[in-house]
């Protein structure tokens, strides 16, 4: 039995009423079955099916890949070791890993993730060889807890407290985030299933959902509204989405019931009546919640789920981002199209980015609309690929992306830190080919999102697409198809061509309608050794803050340029930006050029030096 704490009260009818709806009965609120709420329009392909060619990419995944593979994970175990009862007799992390912590044990969650990704993609065996050892490890420590005093189920790197000091409103820094930390756990164990078949893993995951399942039973809806309100302990992570993950998984209502426990209503409420509330709101404690929001849309069917995730994107990337997509300062969303007395070296947190890509992709498998891998490519190029070290021995990643004028990054290392963009970081970098093509339910059509070069296996159809492009230093890719089919291939015209676009099929132009930030649809019955060149140059362009125009930023199809420079002052353009594309002169190294005496680069090569994001127009 679930140990209670003395006087909880039992929860109000109302909870009992929607607990008993979701356990008892056999469809879901709105009548859907399991199946029948999965129907998105597309689907991703594989892991698996998508391989990488060389290119900056698989510069970061190897990296993060020797990494995993470095990695002591009996280091990472220390605590949950400890916390169990069981001898460890490896030496404790540092940083956010530290024995007294109170977020320790998130990152061996994330661990998990990076390491099903990274063999879900390589069948590397020494990758799935330490990732069932991190499970089978795991297992150990969930069944010593109890004699500690923790509750059958439970599993963490520390006790029970911290979660029974949520439910007394105990705020941070006294406690941690605890559910937070048993996100990141359980999303790296369903990883392990999901990816890597480990059965285990799912065994554990139930075993941690059954134990939240009775944490939470009798807590009033109006206290659990009082948790998830806390700054940073009550954050959870995505509790919501990997509780709605184990029920899609296994059938079991319970844990639907339990997802949606986590709902955090007010926030619900004004985001599927469109009400842009965000200022003043810790940004990652917030944008997992939404992705749950949609998870739990996916098996329940109740609209104000899919609403509040539809208006929360267009909320953020309409009025809350920076010139490279990444969002907060300081880790806070501001008021909407405040963004100039926000340029410091804290914006742009690294999670907030994994989170958003996240967030993108689940929401173009909803409605595969060109914005949101036009925003996805925007942000994958200007904070996910511009965040890791190239000169570190292993993975060595930034927490912000600075910003400011002379800016710098910075960036975790191997054992001493181990911050929250540390384990997102070791997952961003072994999934680069999860969204370059989708296709839809009926595979009838596929989508080519990204031009990143890779090989795709369109197992279903019999057929291989190869995809041949130095994109982003050229904007052409060439897209070869092996086999034959009768299918429509749709290939994303992006938001930054301004003209020129033309596809070439089999050498011949095609006279096929496009328009920016749209598809281009070409339907036909392919033949093996058919061609499709791709042409999309590049043009500059300014793009001014809202708040302030005579500030702006400088792109290059989808590339943020940043000025090389020391200076810690603004730096004034006296260039006309009416004709920006006279005033930009190439140098003789790809994506770089030079504007009067400033050296400008890509922000994925603006590493240790500092530099300059936007800059005051005029004199």
């Amino acid at each position: 039995m679930n140990k209670r704490k003395p006087g909880r009260r039992i929860a109000d009818a109302g909870r009992i009423c929607l607990l008993s709806a979701l356990i008892c009965f056999p469809m879901g609120m709105a009548g859907e079955s399991r199946a029948s709420a999965e129907e998105t329009q597309t689907l991703p392909f594989a892991l698996k099916d998508v391989t990488l060619h060389e290119s900056l990419f698989t510069k970061n995944r190897d990296k993060t890949i020797a990494y995993l593979k470095f990695l002591d994970v009996d280091r990472l175990l220390h605590s949950f070791r400890r916390a169990a009862g069981l001898p460890s007799h490896a030496k404790a992390c540092g940083g956010w890993e530290k024995p007294d912590c109170k977020l320790r044990g998130h990152s061996l969650g994330h661990v998990m993730s990076a390491l099903g990704q990274a063999y879900a993609g390589s069948r590397d065996p020494e990758l799935i060889r330490k990732l069932d050892y991190i499970v089978s490890e795991l297992a150990k420590c969930q069944n010593a807890l109890p004699a500690r005093g923790n509750p059958p189920g439970f599993l963490s790197a520390y006790g029970i407290e911290q979660f029974n000091q949520l439910e007394a409103l105990t705020t941070y820094p006294s406690i941690w985030a605890p559910y937070y930390t048993l996100h990141k756990i359980l999303a790296g164990l369903i990883a392990a299933y999901r990816l890597a078949g480990n059965e285990k893993a799912m065994k554990v995951a139930v075993k941690i959902a059954d134990w939240v399942f009775l944490q939470l039973r009798d807590v009033p809806d109006s206290r659990l509204q009082q948790m998830w309100d806390l700054y940073i302990a009550g954050e959870y992570g995505g509790m919501n989405e990997a509780l709605a993950e184990l029920y899609d998984i296994t059938g079991k209502k319970k844990y639907l019931a339990t997802a949606v426990q986590f709902d955090k209503k007010r926030l619900l409420d004004q985001l599927a009546e469109n009400r842009d509330k965000l200022s003043g709101l810790h940004a990652n404690q917030h944008i997992p919640q939404v992705i749950g929001y949609l998870r739990v849309y996916d098996m329940m069917r109740d609209p104000r789920y899919l609403n509040a995730a539809c208006n929360f994107w267009q909320m953020v990337t309409l009025h809350h981002i920076y010139i490279n997509g990444g969002v907060s300062d300081g880790e806070m969303f501001k008021d909407p199209d405040r963004v100039a007395s926000f340029i410091t070296d804290k914006t742009c947190e690294t999670c907030c980015a994994y989170n958003m890509l996240k967030l993108s992709r689940r929401l173009f498998c909803h409605d595969p609309r060109a914005e949101y891998m036009d925003y996805y490519e925007r942000v994958l190029y200007n904070q996910i690929l511009a965040s890791q070290d190239p000169n570190a021995a292993h993975t060595a990643v930034t927490y912000f992306m600075p910003l400011n004028p002379g800016g710098r990054k910075t960036y975790s290392n191997d054992y001493d830190e181990f911050t929250c963009c540390h384990g997102t970081g070791m997952e961003n970098h072994t999934k680069y080919q999860d969204s370059i093509y989708f296709h839809s339910r009926d595979n009838g059509v596929m989508y080519v999102n990204l031009f990143i070069p890779s090989t795709l296996n369109w197992r279903e159809k019999g057929v291989k697409i190869i995809q041949e492009t130095r994109f982003p230093e050229r904007g052409e890719s060439l897209l070869t198809i092996h086999g034959e089919g009768e299918f429509q291939l749709k290939v994303r015209v992006p938001y930054w061509v301004k003209r020129d676009f033309t596809i070439r099929i089999n050498g011949r132009n095609s006279d096929v309608a496009w328009r920016p930030g749209t598809y281009a649809t070409l339907d036909r019955k392919w033949h093996d050794g058919d061609k499709v060149a791709l042409s999309m140059p590049f043009h500059p362009r300014l793009e001014r803050l809202p708040d302030i125009p005579d500030i702006a930023g400088i792109m290059m199809g989808p590339i943020l340029l940043v000025g090389v420079n020391d200076a810690k002052e603004w730096i004034h353009l006296d260039s006309d930006p009416a004709n920006l594309e006279r005033c930009i002169v190439p140098t003789q190294q790809p994506l770089e050029f030079s504007i009067r005496d400033l050296l400008l680069v890509p922000m994925f090569r603006a590493h240790h030096f500092r530099y300059h994001s936007y800059f005051i127009l005029g004199r």
